[in-house]
């Protein structure tokens, strides 16, 4: 997914993007959630789908206040509710 968004192909990476949160939330892989909702919303953004990428950031920062260790999903939950506010800025403008 990651070098279909770097490539301009974003209907290729979200798809898999979709089936990786998929099989993160069938094995349990929080970490793994966090980070593809976060690879998600940061597509999304590009892609010009704001409310969808807000929905996105918000579960990954739910998945954080459920317990989630940090350490586990490779970053704190700061730069998850920097963007959140900035999606949310980009809606209200």
């Amino acid at each position: 997914a990651g070098v279909y968004h770097s490539t301009g192909r974003p209907e290729e990476a979200l798809r898999l993007y979709e089936e990786a949160l998929g099989l993160g939330r069938e094995v349990s892989d929080r970490a793994g959630e966090a980070m593809t909702l976060w690879n998600m919303a940061m597509l999304l953004q590009q892609m010009e789908l704001l409310e969808i990428a807000i929905s996105h950031i918000q579960e990954a920062i739910a998945l954080f206040r459920s317990g989630l260790t940090h350490s586990a999903a490779g970053s704190t939950v700061e730069p998850y509710e920097i963007l959140l506010a900035e999606l949310q800025a980009d809606v209200a403008s």
